[in-house]
């Protein structure tokens, strides 16, 4: 007699509060925010696994003529509702789901805070906004757009910088940027155009080094032959010509620095 009295408690409950999650969407679809709350939480009240009632509420904060708008409020409650929805068993999803509390609602619901969410970063419009947003929701459906937006941002600054370290901040930033490619030529370029002011053969080699695969290698390649040359010359000497010779083997100059060293040998032979 006892637990049919208590079936029978937990049913009205269970009723009630379903009743109660069921006001507060009808509420919300007149504009009725004050009755939608109340109608929420006073499901919560009863029944704080009421996942309805928080997929309710995710809704209410995320309405923008809402006096309490909130979008991160509506992602706590959103976020409640989906662990409740994914800890349930079958028997307990199939109720959810004639709640209304479906895998599709709630990934619709989410799709649209975080797009909202993604509207309100686009407002501040800074590379920490949209890296917050992508660390916030890295699944999020608009993440690709944000990285994008981000990207953009990232782009125009390594542009400003006009400077090989800038660009490589970029690309070590980031690396899936669909700038990507156009960085590594811009940032090529720069590196070239410093390295032949420079024109020296610590920044030539370094430039070979670090960019291997450049469009500008075989020039940076030529230009470090002719100016180890022209330091060889400088010095003048039997020993920088047999440094340059087996240091540059490949170079253009290689019969050059060959002659002058037999010249200096036989220079010095006949003294």
């Amino acid at each position: 007699m006892k637990s049919t009295w208590l079936f029978s408690l937990l049913l009205s409950c269970a009723l009630l509060t379903h009743a109660q999650a069921g006001k507060g969407n009808k509420a919300l679809d007149s504009k009725d925010f004050k009755g939608a709350k109340a109608a929420f939480e006073s499901a919560l009240a009863s029944d704080a696994q009421d996942a309805a009632a928080h997929l309710g509420l995710a809704r209410y904060y995320a309405i923008p003529t809402n006096p309490e708008h909130n979008n991160d409020k509506a992602v706590e409650s959103l976020v409640k509702a989906e662990s409740i929805f994914k800890a349930a068993d079958l028997k307990l999803q199939a109720k959810l789901e004639k709640d209304g509390v479906t895998a599709l609602t709630l990934q619709e619901r989410r799709d649209r805070i975080e797009a909202a969410i993604l509207e309100d970063v686009k407002e501040v419009n800074t590379i920490a906004a949209y890296s917050d947003f992508l660390e916030r929701f890295p699944n999020s459906s608009v993440a690709r757009p944000a990285a994008t937006y981000r990207d953009e941002l990232a782009f125009k600054d390594a542009t400003l910088s006009a400077s090989e370290a800038g660009w490589n901040d970029f690309i070590r930033l980031y690396p899936k940027s669909e700038k990507m490619n156009e960085a590594i030529t811009t940032r090529n370029k720069v590196a070239a155009d410093f390295a032949l002011k420079a024109n020296s053969e610590e920044v030539y080699s370094a430039y070979i080094k670090n960019y291997p695969d450049a469009q500008q290698t075989p020039q940076m390649v030529q230009r470090l032959n002719a100016v180890a040359f022209e330091n060889a010359k400088a010095k003048n000497s039997i020993k920088a010509y047999q440094d340059y010779i087996s240091g540059y083997p490949e170079s253009i100059f290689i019969m050059q620095a060959k002659e002058r060293l037999d010249a200096l040998k036989e220079t010095e032979g006949n003294d």
